[in-house]
């Protein structure tokens, strides 16, 4: 009875600490996403409208946008314009056309970039729990939650705050593995999220990767 005790105990002091997460990282990044405009924004903004016609079309020589290549930013942003222009091919001469810049149209873009990094959030600090446990990961996934610059990126249409939350994922992950503290599957966990990194920026392997590798060696 005691153990049984003792086990609701840490379950329930973990779940206040992540529902205290959650609600320091959902709040900031899902209100007034219509605020303030980027130039960058436009920019993948048109990228996301231009790489969703030419998905639906299947000219898929065409998906090719940008060298980043920023997939996922503008797989996202694709979806959230598929879900209000239903039939968007019909709609093509309306999504061309400069109406189709609006606030409205910004927010939901931005809304599943914010969702996304707000999950990889929470999902980091499940797995620094497993590394570090309760009390390191919940300092460092409420840092994580409010930290202003990853806070403002995630609130843009813009690959910074994807890349950074799939590369942590990926180095947490790989953490786990190398020290032993979970099976292979959280190998396969870092190299979707590494991969999903690679997808906003494969040119991090030759900023980062490669010159770090040689500067050990």
């Amino acid at each position: 009875m005691n153990q049984l005790k003792g086990r609701l105990k840490r379950y329930s002091i973990v779940g206040v600490v992540l529902i205290t997460i959650s609600v320091l990282d959902f709040l900031p990044r899902v209100t007034s996403l219509d605020a303030v405009w980027s130039s960058d924004e436009t920019y993948w903004f048109f990228n996301s409208r231009d790489f969703m016609l030419s998905t639906l079309g299947a000219d898929f020589s065409s998906t090719a946008e940008s060298y980043h290549p920023g997939v996922t930013t503008m797989w996202l942003g694709g979806i959230s314009l598929w879900t209000k222009y239903k039939g968007a091919l019909a709609a093509a001469p309306v999504l061309r056309s400069q109406p189709f810049l609006s606030p409205s149209n910004l927010a939901r873009a931005r809304l599943t970039i914010a969702l996304i990094t707000a999950c990889s959030i929470v999902t980091a600090f499940l797995l620094l729990k497993k590394l570090f446990g309760l009390r390191i990961a919940a300092f460092a996934g409420i840092f994580l939650a409010v930290d202003p610059l990853l806070l403002i990126q995630s609130r843009r249409l813009h690959t910074d705050a994807l890349a950074t939350a799939f590369l942590l994922l990926a180095i947490l992950a790989l953490l786990i593995v190398v020290e032993k503290l979970g099976r292979c599957r959280y190998l396969v966990i870092s190299g979707v999220c590494f991969g999903w990194t690679l997808t906003q920026y494969y040119t991090l392997l030759f900023r980062e990767i490669f010159p770090n590798r040689v500067h050990i060696v």
